[in-house]
């Protein structure tokens, strides 16, 4: 404890990018995580309950369709896009 009160980052830097444990009297008071490996982590672990989510929805005939009609939509967009800058070319 009272070389991380001495040197704060150095302490931290020490670990090279791993989490430190913190002693107080030679038992773990707190760990130190830094914020990438905080990270990986809860990344990890939002990218598996998207992934739950997408297998979950994957059937549903909602999704189909919506999905369609945003394709339609997008095409018929794209078409009055491409019409007008043809305009815009005379």
């Amino acid at each position: 404890m009272s070389e991380l009160k001495r040197n704060l980052m150095g302490t931290v830097a020490a670990g090279e990018g791993f989490p430190v444990a913190i002693l107080n009297r030679n038992e773990p008071a707190f760990y130190c995580v830094p914020a990438r490996a905080f990270k990986a982590p809860l990344n990890r672990l939002e990218d598996a309950e998207s992934n739950a989510v997408a297998d979950a929805r994957a059937g549903e005939a909602v999704v189909t369709q919506l999905m369609a009609y945003e394709l339609s939509f997008l095409d018929s967009a794209l078409k009055e896009w491409r019409k007008l800058y043809a305009q815009t070319q005379d």
